[in-house]
């Protein structure tokens, strides 16, 4: 379930994607209440690209995760996602 969770989350971060110019990958660590809260967003690996980084926090927090499933004990939990950005 909890996988599952994060792939929607996931989703839903990839929906905000714009434009941008560079090539490249960000390691976002998210911080998600079951709620669908988003808690936090730093980076765990940076794609050497400031404008990318920028971009990839940027949709994480514009984007809206959804509640996570009912059998997941209420709280926080961790995330690691990877947005890829190709022109």
């Amino acid at each position: 379930m909890r996988k599952r969770w994060g792939a929607q989350i996931l989703a839903r971060i990839e929906r905000q994607k714009r434009k941008q110019k560079g090539n490249g990958q960000v390691r976002l660590k998210l911080v998600v209440h079951t709620s669908g809260q988003l808690q936090s967003v730093s980076l765990a690996r940076s794609s050497q690209n400031p404008t990318l980084d920028a971009a990839a926090i940027s949709m994480a927090r514009r984007a809206k995760p959804p509640r996570a499933p009912r059998n997941l004990k209420e709280g926080n939990y961790p995330l690691l996602v990877t947005i890829s950005f190709q022109r």
